[in-house]
């Protein structure tokens, strides 16, 4: 499960909710039951992908200036 900083106002209910169950099954439960739900983890994944790429590119650039 991704860190707090991590979860977005897109980011499934389940996400941003730690009280709710974030076991994989209920995610997938989430995601096939309604389109909204598939939007809102395609949106998160999109984003967290995003600030992945970022950070080995900035990772990259300082290892480039040692």
């Amino acid at each position: 499960m991704p860190c707090a900083r991590a979860v977005t106002p897109n980011a499934p209910r389940s996400l941003a909710q730690p009280e709710w169950d974030k076991s994989l099954p209920a995610e997938i439960r989430s995601m096939v039951g309604s389109e909204q739900s598939w939007a809102a983890v395609a949106s998160f994944t999109r984003e967290v992908m995003a600030a992945k790429r970022e950070a080995l590119r900035e990772r990259e650039r300082a290892n480039k200036t040692r």
